[in-house]
């Protein structure tokens, strides 16, 4: 039941096609980004974790070009990707952070393991390249930089083969819906040493090996992803990511994914 479920939501997600760049601009300047996920119903959701990047002990992550803290940041796209999934039927979403819970890495891989969560994903803000410091509004000084816009999905091909497998076709489903849905991917300039393209795919990364890996990629027992959704020290990214439109075409970009990755 649930394999004829995603395979018929899949199909309806993808008969939906953008209406194409505004005045031939690209993201950031302009966007041109689909709508929220249709409803679905009379199937056992996906359960889909969703953890809040950073916000664990004193670790508040990067501060953005608007001097918004990336723990603060991400716990707010966290709750509105939630909603935006729950409400279409097919997803049950559990996020990682909320009511000044600041659980650990390993807590949250727990709690997704505990819950039967089918697919983890991670969100965050990247920062990239030397910034200067400007001023969005009066009193303000903040870090900006716009010379590497643009999301990244990160995976690993360490553990579990099959396991591997698995998280390697959710970042390549994400990467993809992300691209098509109208975000830029990063070209990944500043990951040399780090992390190295997958599969020729714009904006999917694998951790080279040797290098000290990211927790929730290699502890989690499901296929698990990082999402940099932007480059946080570019105000025009910032600024997008504000907008509830932008908001609404993310949280659909992941949910089909999900779907694609599951299917």
């Amino acid at each position: 039941m649930r394999a004829a479920f995603v395979s018929l939501l899949g199909g309806v997600l993808a008969g939906l096609t953008p209406a194409g760049p505004v005045g031939g601009a690209a993201w950031p300047e302009e966007a041109w980004l689909w709508q929220a996920l249709p409803e679905a119903s009379g199937q056992r959701p996906v359960r889909l974790y969703l953890d809040a990047g950073h916000g664990s002990g004193d670790n508040t992550g990067n501060l953005s070009a608007l001097c918004e803290p990336e723990e603060r940041f991400t716990l707010s796209l966290a709750t509105d990707v939630a909603e935006t999934l729950r409400a279409t039927g097919a997803f049950d979403v559990l996020v990682s952070r909320g009511d000044g819970r600041r659980p650990t890495y390993r807590e949250r891989v727990d709690e997704a393991t505990a819950w039967g969560a089918e697919l983890f994903v991670s969100l965050h803000s990247d920062v990239r390249g030397r910034a200067s410091e400007w001023s969005p509004e009066p009193g303000l000084s903040c870090p900006r930089s716009r010379h590497a816009p643009g999301f990244s999905v990160l995976t690993a091909d360490e553990g579990d083969d099959a396991l591997a497998r698995a998280r390697r076709r959710f970042a390549l489903a994400l990467g993809s819906t992300l691209r098509r849905t109208g975000f830029l991917p990063y070209d990944g300039k500043h990951y040399a040493g780090d992390y190295e393209l997958v599969d020729r795919s714009p904006g999917v990364f694998r951790e080279r090996s040797g290098r000290d890996g990211i927790f929730v990629l290699q502890a989690a027992s499901m296929p698990s992803v990082v999402i940099e959704t932007h480059h946080a020290l570019d105000d025009r990214e910032a600024r997008r990511f504000r907008e509830p439109e932008t908001r609404r075409a993310f949280a659909g970009a992941v949910g089909r994914a999900a779907l694609q990755a599951l299917r």
